[in-house]
């Protein structure tokens, strides 16, 4: 019976092949075409380069910058991309998948109270491999992390873990994600520790940067995208001489700076072609 259903299945798809139309010849290149267009093409890489800066002025550990008549030195600054996507000139979007990364520059961080060390490092660039065939016109990305992960940190994805020093129990009943974390001193005749973080999951921001001019990802095609991000408008966001730690008890602050996340922090460069 098998073999009987298996050579009918031959017979019709032969008669199928020989009655083939000129119009039927069409449709079968407009779908190979699609499925085309929808293949990973290999040695396809975008990186995303996020220049942190102090306004006109690179970011860097232990360096004093002076801001609204304020001395400031940092020691951290840490956030998380999320989520990535690329925006294509039909509207659509090619979501990558898994997409987790910590931007950072700090020193060491004592994880779970000391027992366990993060060793400091200076992170800019997330790399994007083997992207679809496209053109594509903006980049979109979340700074935090989804609900669905947030609140949930058992699930394993892209570089998500407890043990990067990024999760805070005082966001909610049970531990979740600090989404972003700048850390420091500010001095005007006194001295203040400084710690600006956010999270919860009514903080999570999504940004769309537009770019100056389209990038086509074929075979082996290889771009450089420079986003700037500024601490400067963090800082002009609200008061943090006045307020130098935001958190969880501080919603209102916290709201302040994550939108300017949103809206202010990040801008975009012209992409460089390797």
């Amino acid at each position: 019976m098998k073999n009987t259903l298996f050579f009918t299945g031959l017979l019709f798809a032969f008669f199928l092949m020989v009655s083939c139309s000129e119009d039927d010849e069409t449709i079968i290149k407009e779908v190979d075409k699609v499925i085309k267009e929808e293949v990973i093409v290999n040695g396809s890489k975008v990186t995303l380069t996020f220049n942190n800066v102090i306004g006109t002025e690179d970011f860097e550990l232990n360096h004093n910058y002076t801001v609204g008549g304020i001395n400031y030195n940092f020691k951290s600054l840490r956030y998380w991309v999320s989520n990535v996507g690329f925006k294509k000139t039909d509207g659509s979007v090619a979501q990558i998948p898994n997409s987790y990364y910590l931007i950072e520059n700090t020193e060491d961080v004592a994880v779970q109270e000391g027992a366990y060390t993060y060793e400091g490092q200076k992170r800019e660039d997330v790399t994007i491999s083997d992207l679809k065939v496209g053109t594509y016109t903006s980049v979109i990305f979340s700074v935090g992390v989804d609900q669905e992960h947030n609140d949930n940190l058992s699930l394993n994805a892209g570089e998500l873990s407890s043990m990067v020093g990024m999760t805070n129990v005082s966001w909610m009943w049970h531990t979740s994600y600090i989404f972003t974390s700048l850390k420091g001193t500010a001095e005007n005749g006194d001295s203040k520790d400084i710690e600006i973080e956010t999270g919860l999951n009514a903080n999570y921001r999504t940004i769309e940067l537009k770019l100056p001019q389209a990038i086509e990802v074929i075979n082996d095609s290889s771009y450089q995208i420079n986003i700037n991000a500024n601490v400067l408008t963090t800082l002009n966001s609200f008061d943090p001489w006045e307020n130098p730690v935001v958190g969880a008890s501080q919603p209102q602050l916290m709201k302040a700076v994550s939108d300017n996340f949103a809206t202010s922090f990040f801008s975009i460069s012209v992409p460089e072609e390797d």
